[in-house]
């Protein structure tokens, strides 16, 4: 840690006295929310714990309201509006074992059978998208002022895009869902198997065939230009990039061994790409040329552990990270200094 804060890159930390189980938190204030299973903290900047409450079970889902209000949600249902210590709201959001998103006060939740279902911090109900597609929501996440989930059946994958309305956009069969990641113009890239897909409202397009297959950890990030850049998790440990028109712009092999956790991948103003590995690496590559053009470290617990599902790898379109490896730090650091010549010298856009 102390190498890092020694950087040029660097903007500010934080310790924590308890291992996350899912990603820190900012609050407003620039305070810190984090959940250890059934706990929920926060702590200062210095990383003292202004204070904890005790949840019926443990958190899959955290986010931040303005007021420095936290939304909590639980495996078991349960939700939570906390402020200072103290319970504003609580209530049942029955469904997947998903964290949640929330656009604004609008907090959106992943219902059974590939339902949505929206209420207020208060716990009022909103809106909501029926369920009718039996199986596992396998994926759900927000771009823009988007949802998708896929919903993985006996038959196949269900992919379901709504507003932040809850009204259907697109519902799409898939035989199987590998990755997906957003574009910055509200489409998806999606994996399904070797096929890479751009979605746009109901067009669905197959831009390039993926070869050798991808495995099951695979990992898929895009830019605004519509460049994938795709962890196959295979074999070789291949990092590839397809650009929009379906062409392959490069390939390298990962400079680290398979693993059996792959790593986060995240692209900024789309001159770098970064990943974080499970020993908390995060490698920068030039996206014109896929070469390593720098790595840095933040320990990951070593014997004593970390929490993989901790790990937070976010990175802006101005080049600013946050990352955290899923132990007891977090930090943000300027990726454009990170980056060096590569960034000076891009081109992109």
């Amino acid at each position: 840690m102390w190498r890092i804060r020694l950087s040029p890159a660097f903007i500010r930390s934080v310790t924590f006295d308890t291992v996350p189980t899912l990603p820190p938190v900012r609050l407003e204030s620039g305070n810190y929310a984090l959940a250890n299973s059934e706990a929920v903290s926060v702590l200062s900047p210095a990383g003292k714990t202004l204070w904890r409450v005790t949840t019926d079970g443990v958190v899959n889902g955290l986010v931040a309201l303005s007021g420095d209000r936290i939304v909590a949600h639980t495996r078991s249902g349960q939700a939570m509006t906390l402020q200072n210590g103290r319970y504003n709201a609580i209530w049942l959001a029955l469904g997947a074992d998903q964290p949640f998103l929330n656009f604004g006060e609008k907090l959106v939740f992943a219902g059974e059978n590939g339902a949505v279902l929206a209420f207020d911090p208060a716990g009022a109900p909103l809106w909501s998208l029926p369920g009718d597609r039996p199986g596992q929501t396998i994926f759900y996440g927000q771009n823009g002022r988007q949802i998708a989930l896929a919903v993985q059946g006996e038959s196949g994958v269900i992919w379901r895009v709504a507003d932040e309305s809850g009204a259907l956009i697109s519902e799409i069969p898939l035989a199987e869902l590998t990755a997906a990641a957003p574009l910055p113009d509200g489409s998806w890239m999606l994996l399904e198997g070797s096929r890479l897909h751009r979605l746009s409202g109901g067009d669905d397009q197959i831009t390039a065939t993926i070869s050798p297959p991808p495995g099951r950890n695979a990992r898929m990030t895009a830019d605004s230009d519509g460049n994938s850049y795709i962890f196959l998790g295979d074999s070789d440990t291949t990092l590839l990039t397809i650009g929009a028109n379906g062409g392959l712009r490069w390939r390298i092999q990962y400079p680290y061994p398979a693993n059996v956790l792959p790593p986060l991948i995240d692209v900024g103003g789309g001159c770098l790409l970064y990943t974080l590995d499970a020993d908390g690496t995060m490698n920068i590559f030039n996206t014109t040329d896929g070469m390593l053009v720098n790595q840095t470290q933040l320990y990951a617990g070593g014997s004593r552990g970390n929490s993989p599902r901790a790990r937070v790898l976010r990175v802006d379109p101005l080049e600013g990270i946050e990352l955290a490896a899923g132990f007891l730090s977090m930090v943000t650091l300027d990726g454009a200094k990170l980056g060096g010549e590569a960034f000076t010298n891009c081109q992109f856009g």
